[in-house]
């Protein structure tokens, strides 16, 4: 049974983080999961007290997201708290929300993570096409990053699971990942030091979660997980993923933000911050009217209208949409049947379901690609980018419960 509700997530993402006052010390232990995208990483963890043996408490389940960037280099804290004319022995605290710096210790390199790497960073990386991103460095930064940005406590054991893209999955490359992230962390989080106990409980291949909780336990599932930079098509027969009929491509929401930045630039001469367009994007998937845009050319009185950024963003979003509606159809075409006629649940997740639900469900009328729509059926399940997280999260709980003695570990 599920045990995750929206009223009982905290969100804090672009918040200022400080859970001292209410959970310094409460905790036996943590429960984590952790969705390391290729654009964006979430984590999702919750406190849990233990009363007795068969008796726990358990604490919100706080979840933050940021980029999944990180720049490498030495002194660069120090460098940021120069520019930023930060008091004298608190270089940490001209950190805003969001902005984050790594050191482990007795390592001279720091590590700027998240939003902080694009801004302040030289060489700022989210590690996209290469593999080692789950089973070597980056995600153990990733992920010391979000719990010690979290926990308040100096000492804590995390139980965590993650995820990787279904493509890169096989029994070898998780035991491999599992073996590569679990263990003792000595860490400064902005110069709070941290000791992190992770054990790792399993690695998920993405597209599961999706099939468990919205596919038919008998019959043929298909879940499309949009993410920032690539889309996965999972096909499984009851919740057995089938590795002969899944695929994945570059094709994701990164693409439609870098084009919508590159004609507003040439055309009205703005650059936009990748961040500006998100923000853009998930109002035009809410289909909120888009605020006026101060622009430097273009326009006669220095304004680019909602009107006209809409219609930039619909052109972006038409283009990637064709795209994977010819992704869709190659996937799932069996035989000549009509696309989806085999199919008993159909589901679109990720950070672009959002974007590309309406134009793969229900079509755009006189698009040659788009004509009546790719998958009648398609569902768009309530938050969508965080799928993927939810389900690790739960797992944790139920793992604690079936196999308690699963989280002893001798390192």
């Amino acid at each position: 049974m599920s045990i995750m509700t929206s009223s009982n997530i905290v969100e804090l993402t672009g918040q200022k983080i400080d859970l001292n006052a209410t959970w310094i010390g409460w905790a036996t232990w943590w429960e984590a999961s952790l969705d390391m995208g290729s654009g964006i990483t979430t984590i999702y963890i919750q406190p849990v007290k233990a009363i007795t043996k068969d008796r726990t408490e358990r604490g919100p389940i706080f979840r933050l997201s940021f980029p999944s960037v990180v720049d490498t280099g030495e002194k660069l804290l120090e460098t940021i708290a120069n520019g930023r004319n930060a008091p004298k022995g608190r270089p940490a605290s001209i950190l805003s929300a969001g902005e984050f710096v790594l050191r482990l210790q007795n390592s001279r390199y720091q590590h700027l993570v998240g939003s902080l790497a694009d801004l302040e960073g030289e060489h700022p990386t989210d590690a996209k096409g290469d593999p080692d991103r789950y089973w070597g460095e980056h995600i153990k930064i990733v992920a010391c990053t979000g719990i010690g940005a979290i926990i308040p406590d100096v000492h804590a054991e995390v139980r965590l699971n993650f995820c990787m893209p279904f493509t890169l999955y096989s029994p070898e490359r998780k035991e491999r990942a599992i073996a590569n992230l679990d263990g003792l962390y000595y860490c400064y989080v902005n110069e709070v030091y941290h000791e992190i106990d992770l054990k790792v409980g399993t690695v998920v291949p993405e597209g599961f979660a999706a099939i468990t909780r919205y596919g038919r336990p008998t019959g043929n599932n298909v879940s499309i997980d949009v993410g920032d930079r690539t889309t996965e098509i999972i096909f499984a027969r009851g919740f057995k993923l089938v590795s002969r009929d899944s695929e994945g491509r570059t094709y994701g929401v990164r693409q439609v933000i870098e084009n919508i930045i590159a004609e507003i630039n040439t055309s009205y001469g703005r650059v936009l911050e990748v961040d500006e367009v998100r923000v853009l994007l998930k109002a035009y998937a809410a289909g909120v009217r888009l605020p006026r845009l101060k622009v430097a050319k273009g326009t006669p009185d220095g304004y680019l209208d909602g009107e006209a950024q809409h219609e930039i963003i619909t052109r972006k979003v038409i283009t990637m949409a064709r795209a994977l509606a010819k992704f869709v159809r190659a996937a799932l075409n069996k035989g000549g049947a009509e696309i989806g006629s085999n199919l008993d649940t159909a589901t679109i997740y990720g950070g672009g379901g959002y974007i590309f639900y309406t134009p793969l469900r229900d079509g755009i009328s006189g698009d040659s690609e788009l004509e009546n729509g790719v998958l009648h059926d398609l569902y768009l399940p309530p938050e969508a980018e965080y799928v993927n997280a939810a389900y690790m999260q739960e797992l944790v709980a139920q793992q604690t419960v079936i196999r308690p003695g699963m989280w002893e570990r001798k390192r």
